[in-house]
Formats: structure tokens, sequence, C-alpha cells
């Protein structure tokens, strides 16, 4: 089999021979470029499972470089590096395309995970056919029965992002339709014939989402006879809602975004992580900026929850 091959570009020299020697560790072959143009070339001569590039760069930024890269091998899975303060333009990128962005400065670990699922991603076998129909398993995706432009726009909207992994944040009134969006999100998308799991945050107490949201082994707690599988394993491959994300304590919030970054999760009790590939979609009716301002909401969870913000109008 052969080794992976992953293109590092970043204009500092001390950058790419720092991830060269972790990623030659690592067992795949790295190959590096200084700037954007010199990428191109390397992509041009030959086979790269995945880029990792820095935004800011001289001549062509990284964003520049992840719009040709997806114009041109739309199979090739691009990690943005960013500083904090630039995130919503490494979201915006996601939109176009980029696989994940990670912010400065990085913890090589966690970048080394990234890089693995995004060269997974990649793979043929892990890679969902693409659908050239909007119909479900059954023949026909849950559809709205609206009159209003504002309704119109929303659909249209589900559509164009249901085939993307990017995740979703559904926002409007109580009784508005969020969790029927979610599900058309799912029947249109290529991960329609695996599970749909939904689950309401603000249902179930601090002490037990945790456990529902990531399983548990068994001991890991008093009436923990046997192990049980979270919703996260529950909706492998598949589609997890959360809804009233905005309810999640701080300590969730923290596990939650470590799945968003890593793909990776650990059951109450278990010494060994869990992989798994999920579309989170999430809803709620109040307003995540208000919550991060009061400090009762992580700000990076926030913009990783809201790559794609559908608003749904009161009725």
């Amino acid at each position: 089999m052969s080794k992976k091959r992953v293109l590092i570009v970043d204009d500092e020299v001390n950058i790419r021979r720092i991830l060269q020697v972790a990623f030659d560790r690592e067992g795949w072959v790295a190959i590096t470029a200084e700037d954007g143009h010199e990428a191109l070339v390397a992509l041009e001569k030959g086979r790269v499972d995945a880029v990792l590039t820095d935004v800011t760069m001289p001549g062509m930024s990284g964003y520049q470089l992840q719009e040709s890269i997806a114009e041109r091998w739309p199979d090739t899975p691009v990690v943005i590096m960013t500083a904090f303060g630039t995130i919503p333009q490494a979201v915006s990128a996601i939109r176009k395309g980029a696989f994940e962005y990670i912010t400065k400065p990085f913890d090589l670990d966690q970048l080394k995970k990234v890089m693995t699922a995004a060269m997974d991603s990649a793979s043929a076998s892990a890679r969902p056919a693409r659908r050239t129909t909007s119909k479900g398993a059954s023949g026909q995706a849950p559809s709205f029965v609206y009159r209003s432009a504002a309704m119109a726009a929303i659909d249209e909207t589900i559509q164009q992002v249901a085939d993307s992994r990017a995740t979703v944040l559904i926002t409007g009134e109580s009784g508005t339709g969020k969790e029927v969006v979610a599900h058309r999100i799912h029947h249109l998308s290529p991960r329609v014939s695996s599970p749909f799991v939904a689950v309401s945050c603000a249902a179930l107490p601090e002490t037990l989402l945790e456990s529902e949201l990531f399983g548990y082994e068994k001991g890991a707690f008093t009436g923990a006879d046997a192990p049980k599988a979270g919703r996260f394993e529950m909706a492998n491959s598949g589609t997890l809602f959360l809804d009233e994300i905005g309810d999640i304590p701080m300590m969730t919030q923290i596990k939650l975004l470590r799945v968003l970054q890593e793909r990776t999760f650990e059951r109450l009790g278990a010494t060994a992580p869990t992989k798994v590939d999920v579309r989170l979609v999430t809803a709620t009716n109040r307003h995540l900026p208000s919550l991060v301002d009061a400090g009762e909401f992580r700000l990076d969870l926030m913009y990783r929850l809201r790559v794609v913000e559908i608003h749904l109008p009161a009725l």
C-alpha cells in the first residue's frame, strides 16, 4: 500500500520543516511549497492525498489556493491554518469546499488527527457517491408546503448544502419546523441510507446528556452494568440532529468541539477513542452570539456549528 502524500504550503520555512518532520514520523510522504503557485505546480506533478495551507502568503492567499484546488482537483481535501481572528473567513472557505480549518498556534497531535480525517475522506471507500437527484431512499425526499418567497429561498439553500459535509445551524422560534428542515437536509444528502438520529439537548439533564451523546463503558458509573453506545455512534455515517444546542453545558461544549475537530470521542470510562463520520445539524431558538457575549457558549464552537445558518421566519 502506497504511503499517503501530504502537501504543506507555508511561506515560513521553519513551519514547513516542523510539519514535514512531524508528518514523516506518521509514515506519510510530506512535500512542501512556499506559496500557492508552487503548490499548484506540485499538484500538477503527481498525486496528493491532502493539502495543508497557511492563509497569509505572498502572491496567492490560502483561500485563493483552496478555490483553485476545489476547481481543478475537487476530490483533494484542503485544511486551512488560520489565526483565531480570521475564523469567519475560514468558515467561508469551508462553505466553498475546504475540509477543515485549524487555528494557530496549533496542537500537533490535533493537527495530525485532522489531516488523517481529511485523507480518510478522500479515499474511495470513505467518500459516498455524489447524488445526482434529490430523491431519498424511499424515492422522494420530504418536501415543504409553502407560498412565501422566504421559504422558497430557504428550500433552495437546503438543496445547495445537503450534498456537502458542512455543519448547519437552524435558528428560529419554537414550532417553526427546525427538525423538518434537518430531516430534509438528511434525505437530500448522500447519507440518506444511513441513520438520522435526533436529540433534544434541553430535555436531558446535564448528568445524562454526556452519556447519551457519547455512550459509556461497563462500570463507568454506578448502574452502568453494560456498555452503551451513544448517539454519535448510532448516527455514524449518517446525520446527528442536536436540537436546542444553546442549552448544552460548557463541559459538553468542549467535548462536542473536539468531535468536530478530530472526528473522534471517548465513551465515559473508555481508554481509547472512537472514530465517527457524522454530519452534524443543530438547532436553537436562542441567539448564540448573545450567549457567547454572556460567557455561556464557546465562540469557537459557535463558528464550527454555523458554517451554514438557516433562519426560519416566524409562522
